[in-house]
């Protein structure tokens, strides 16, 4: 090999070296070059926290607790305060579907023996002539009164007593008011019981009785 190409390889090598310091120097922020997207997480490793679910301040008799027990042995993750918010929105839809004559809405999640008396009592008002304008205002208190559990069968049925608002007009058929006031807010009192079977895929629970 000649001095010369000796020379060109050495040119190349300084040549090499500059260029690289050179990138490093440009790589430097200097405040503006564009922003870069940060990279997204790999969501393979970030753990995902599940939100809160509401919690209600349940006050339970030795005798209802004893029954909840006996039913987590089949379902362990049954939740009382969980059921009572779902029976909230249960015993306003039912309640209203009954009151507005269309019970039918609902059938689903209603025993056919109180699906019946519902539609009787729907019936009987619709020959009379009568007619209901209600309002359904909110739940002042709901209580967990009665607990049982069939360790045969795995039904659990839990009796819980609601106090709650609603506005209800009720007209006769010349649309005279015959019963309640316009705009006037009353106090309703029920008490109603839903039943499950635990430890099924099924979540829903049925109205299988109802009182006042």
């Amino acid at each position: 090999m000649g001095d010369g190409s000796f020379q060109i390889i050495i040119l190349l090598i300084l040549a090499v070296v500059i260029f690289m310091r050179l990138m490093r120097e440009l790589g430097k922020r200097d405040g503006h070059e564009p922003e870069l997207k940060a990279k997204k997480p790999d969501l393979k490793l970030v753990e995902t926290v599940a939100e809160p679910e509401p919690e209600m301040e349940v006050l339970e008799s030795d005798e209802i607790s004893a029954v909840i027990a006996r039913a987590r042995q089949v379902e362990s993750g049954f939740r009382v305060d969980k059921f009572l918010i779902g029976s909230k929105a249960a015993y306003e839809m039912i309640l209203m579907s009954f009151l507005e004559g269309n019970i039918e809405k609902v059938k689903a999640f209603v025993d056919p023996a109180v699906y019946e008396g519902f539609q009787d009592a729907i019936t009987a008002r619709e020959k009379a002539g009568h007619n209901i304008e209600a309002k359904f205002i909110g739940i002042k208190d709901i209580e967990l009164k009665t607990a049982d559990f069939d360790e045969a069968t795995g039904e659990l049925t839990l009796g819980v007593e609601y106090i709650a608002e609603l506005n209800r007009v009720i007209y006769d058929a010349t649309g005279k008011i015959i019963e309640g006031e316009k705009n006037k807010v009353e106090i309703e009192i029920d008490h109603w019981q839903f039943a499950r079977i635990m430890g099924t895929e099924n979540p829903n629970w049925e109205l299988v009785a109802t009182g006042e």
